[in-house]
């Protein structure tokens, strides 16, 4: 994008534009050449210069418009590990800056780069969603510059998000407390639910067992753990085990300590909603429990079943003899959906926060969907309505036919009578089948995953599949409340990233 030529510019226009040169003209003869760059340089390495010192190159004078502190901690979650005046100073330390000027407050008016007037804007290669929102923002600078993407200087090597992993810095504090904090915030989420009289607080309760008596002991431990380590790190940094001079130690232990409290107060942030979330949801889908009791239309998804298939998925596929292993593995991961969630959102929380807020805002986006068409279908499972047929009602006669002949494999059959003794202390059964939560949670889960990390959800794809193809091979749904469940995932998704991308989506400040 070049410099717009001044046979094209109004009176006025060009007026502005001998006015910019002369306050840069060089005392020497002609002008000084400006060349403007963005950034947070967050502690200046190799990267960083070879990217200054090309962009010095293409003029004569280098301003830097640096990020603030507060923008910072909006854009990447955190406050960065040197406050503005050390950033700028470092900068200046370089030899290659000129200038220095604070960032905007707002992001998008441009008024820090307008007030410099620059002949050349320089970005860095990674600051690519930057460039797009300039090219948009160029008409507000008079005259326009040039914009022009520097080529990377070894971004495998010198890209500060590595450094700071290779050299140690709040690495060890960074990942620890991320991981106790995390847990102590699922632990203390679940010790609330479960003690909540709800349809909720049954499966929950179902999959994690005694976790009230001993609850609270683990939540103690983490925060115990947490101290631990912080300690730990605290005397590896005193002891120059980091192989630190004494100023070094005291940059790295101050970044330490604004980190923290940085990750506590982002934790605090998605912490209350997180928690509010989880008990209107589970009240919610108690309350819809109650309300379908006297409308039930099991039959209905029954003959849907029977005309997409031919048979009742739910009758039919537990007498075939699979192998053993297979039965329990698609048990073992019907059971265990909400651990691998819970697996899937730490792994999605440490590879990127953005992910994770998407993670948490799809599934109650899901839910929250799913909760009207409860309403509109309101169904038990198939072995509470037909195979153990709780409420004593009349069964379609070709269901009847079919229960005659009914013999599960042992398998199956024993997990039917774990079922039952379970759910035997709930005053209201559940009436939330069609469609299935398991399926819409799954697929929301690989969704995710696979944007986050491609490779975890390979790994998590089998359980994933299995927890599906389990809600109707082990009776607690009918066939047809799967696809719809992963219709309901895939919205949830699009819904959320759609949102994100019209809404809550920053600039990258980059660099």
């Amino acid at each position: 994008m070049g410099t717009a030529p001044v046979a094209e510019l109004g009176y006025a226009q060009r007026l502005g534009r001998c006015l910019a040169r002369v306050r840069g003209s060089n005392p020497l003869g002609g002008t000084m050449k400006k060349v403007l760059v963005f950034g947070v340089f967050d502690g200046i390495h190799n990267g960083h210069r070879k990217f200054l010192k090309q962009a010095k190159k293409l003029g004569d004078e280098l301003v830097v418009v640096l990020a603030r502190d507060e923008v910072v901690e909006e854009l990447k979650g955190h406050k960065p590990r040197f406050d503005f005046s050390e950033r700028s100073r470092q900068l200046f330390s370089s030899g290659i800056v000129n200038k220095v000027i604070a960032g905007d407050r707002e992001l998008g008016t441009w008024a820090a780069a307008k007030g410099e007037q620059p002949d050349v804007i320089a970005l860095g290669y990674d600051q690519a969603s930057l460039k797009t929102e300039l090219e948009k923002g160029i008409t507000a600078f008079n005259p326009a510059p040039e914009v022009l993407v520097m080529q990377p200087h070894r971004p495998d090597k010198y890209h500060t998000s590595m450094l700071q992993k290779a050299s140690g810095e709040t690495t060890v504090l960074k990942k620890t407390e991320e991981t106790l904090y995390l847990l102590a915030l699922l632990l203390g989420s679940a010790a609330l639910l479960l003690n909540t009289p709800s349809a909720f607080s049954f499966y929950t309760g179902f999959v994690i067992g005694e976790f009230k008596a001993w609850g609270g002991d683990l939540i103690a431990l983490a925060y115990i753990g947490l101290g631990v380590f912080f300690i730990i790190n605290f005397l590896k940094i005193l002891t120059g085990s980091k192989n630190m001079n004494e100023k070094t130690a005291l940059e790295h232990l101050r970044g330490d300590v604004r980190h923290f409290a940085s990750e506590m107060k982002w934790g605090i942030r998605i912490a209350i909603p997180i928690l509010l979330d989880l008990f209107l949801v589970s009240y919610l889908i108690e309350w819809v429990n109650v309300v379908n009791w006297g409308r039930l239309i099991d039959p209905l998804l029954a003959s849907a079943d029977r005309w997409l298939t031919g048979t009742y998925p739910f009758l039919s596929l537990e007498m075939i003899p699979f192998p053993s292993w297979l039965i329990r593995a698609v048990e073992f991961s019907f059971l265990n959906l909400a651990a691998f969630l819970v697996l899937g959102a730490i792994i999605i929380f440490f590879k990127n926060k953005k992910i994770f807020s998407k993670y948490v805002f799809a599934f109650f986006a899901g839910t929250l969907i799913m909760i009207p068409i409860w309403l509109l279908v309101p169904a038990m499972s198939p072995q509470d309505r037909f195979i153990d047929n709780v409420r004593q009602l009349p069964d379609p006669p070709a269901i009847a036919a079919n229960l005659e002949n009914f013999t599960p494999v042992p398998e199956v059959k024993n997990f039917l009578t774990e079922m039952r003794t379970a759910k035997a202390g709930l005053t209201d059964l559940p009436t939330t089948t069609f469609p299935s939560a398991h399926a819409a949670w799954a697929t929301i889960a690989f969704l995710l995953l696979l944007e986050a990390s491609p490779i975890a959800a390979a790994l998590f794809s089998p359980f994933l599949l299995l927890s599906t193809l389990g809600t109707f091979y082990l009776a607690q749904h009918y066939f047809v409340d799967a696809p719809a469940g992963i219709i309901i995932g895939i919205i949830a998704v699009w819904l959320i990233n759609f949102l994100f991308k019209k809404y809550y989506e920053k600039r990258d400040i980059g660099r």
